[in-house]
């Protein structure tokens, strides 16, 4: 009985530390697929001065990452021009990951609000190489 109890601890913890493990791993994921992206752009600030990078990331997919996290209490808000129309894509504390779609540049503001209309401070800005499909 005491050995069942034994092995059902030891297994309860090597579960418990794989998922810490997993979770762990799960947060630097975005890395990963940057670092096998078929293209990249910089996203600049109005200084030119990178902030960041859209990187095309699979068959129509885009991650646009930043080089910093979003300080406490703010958000990367994330708008992309398409047809000459500017239209909100998401929002993330670094990394998201969009549709290309019919995308020509992509905008990343830092917000306090979501959901806003333009960005309140741009942070940078990337035109994308031969789009559309890039």
């Amino acid at each position: 009985m005491k050995a069942r109890v034994a092995l059902g601890l030891v297994l309860a913890a090597l579960l418990v530390a794989a998922g810490v493990v997993w979770l762990r791993g799960r947060g630097s994921s975005w890395q990963a697929e940057a670092a096998a992206a078929k293209a990249s752009v910089a996203l600049l600030s109005s200084s030119g001065q990178p902030a960041g990078h859209v990187y095309q990331v699979g068959r129509g997919e885009l991650l646009i990452a930043l080089n910093q996290p979003a300080p406490s209490g703010l958000l990367y808000q994330v708008w992309g021009k398409e047809g000459g129309e500017l239209r909100a894509l998401g929002q993330t504390s670094q990394a998201l990951t969009v549709a290309a779609g019919q995308l020509r540049s992509v905008y990343v503001g830092l917000n306090r609000h979501v959901g806003t209309s333009r960005p309140d401070q741009l942070v940078g800005q990337a035109t994308l190489p031969g789009a559309p499909g890039w």
